[in-house]
């Protein structure tokens, strides 16, 4: 019984990302009109989109994501479904992975611990060249720009103002879900915290392969969090 009701989510679940994939100006492979690639002066060069994958605006929360896994889905799919377990993640389990593993205990090892692009929610969802920021393009953000915990438009997140042009970003206070668990399902406390995920698996020992980095925002601003859990992407170009 318990198979059957997991095969029958499973279902309901690919059923509302096919449709989420069709939804108006969310067509994999097109970025919304308004999306803007803004330079913040990084060393780098890099630039950061002004909104999240799955969003109409910057105070959108946008489409949740499994680390991986390119399929968005929208807030009340992630919340009010059955809950999310390694049974759901499109690579496999511990001990089982199919793809990102790093030793034959863990599974089908490959060695691979950074997104290869087809399985990158932004260049799925807005095609090239916008991509998933890496965990050090993440750093090289929080190192050259000020932020602060703030509002936007009645929307609580984090606006980053950088330390050589001026120029902002704001990224709206997400709410993940992993398993039974909300990470940040008040999101309006203060300061607020915001799951977005970096394209780099953890390659240390401490967590190990089962996870992947992310931006929180809150205490540590670089944390990890198992690959199956669902947060927000923020792209760059």
């Amino acid at each position: 019984m318990k198979k059957q009701l997991l095969i029958a989510a499973s279902l309901l679940l690919t059923t509302v990302a096919e449709a989420l994939a069709q939804n108006g100006e969310h067509t994999q492979g097109t970025p919304p009109a308004d999306v803007a690639a803004v330079d913040l002066g990084l060393p780098s060069g890099r630039k950061w989109a002004n909104m999240n994958v799955g969003a109409d605006k910057p105070e959108d929360k946008g489409f949740y994501f499994a680390w991986g896994d390119a399929t968005g889905y929208d807030f009340n799919t992630v919340a009010y479904n059955p809950p999310f377990t390694w049974d759901d993640y499109k690579f496999g389990c511990p001990k089982k992975f199919k793809k990102y593993c790093l030793q034959r205990s863990d599974g089908q090892k490959d060695e691979k611990t950074i997104l290869e692009l087809e399985d990158d929610g932004a260049r799925v969802y807005w095609g090239s060249p916008w991509r998933m920021p890496t965990l050090h393009e993440f750093r090289e953000l929080l190192d050259n720009t000020d932020y602060e915990f703030t509002e936007q438009n009645g929307v609580p997140g984090v606006k980053f103002t950088s330390k050589k042009n001026g120029n902002t970003i704001f990224l709206p206070a997400t709410v993940g879900r992993g398993g039974n668990q909300y990470y940040n399902v008040d999101y309006f406390k203060r300061p607020p915290q915001c799951g977005y995920w970096t394209s780099n698996m953890n390659t240390n020992k401490k967590g190990g392969s089962d996870t992947a980095w992310t931006f929180y925002g809150h205490g540590a601003p670089m944390s990890i969090l198992y690959r199956y859990c669902f947060l927000a992407i923020r792209p760059v170009l």
